[in-house]
């Protein structure tokens, strides 16, 4: 399946004609767990995203220990 990546964001995905809707539905469903909409890896990001579940508030806490970056990802399912 080709699909669109900008900037951080899944902007649109164009499966095959063949494919099956619950193959591409579990694709889609993959890449939203890749999409990041931060725009520093400093401190917290608080925005919203559209992904499978829809347009969300999420929120992006990034904590380093030594040369590791850890990222925390909150998403709000209303």
């Amino acid at each position: 399946m080709t699909f669109v990546f900008i900037d951080g964001r899944i902007e649109s995905v164009c499966p095959r004609a063949d494919d099956e809707t619950w193959a591409v539905n579990i694709r889609r469903g993959i890449l939203s767990t890749l999409q990041n909409s931060m725009t520093s890896l400093k401190g917290v990001f608080a925005g919203r995203e559209v992904d499978v579940a829809g347009n969300c508030p999420v929120v992006y806490e990034v904590t380093s220990v030594l040369l590791s970056v850890y990222f925390s990802v909150t998403i709000f399912v209303l």
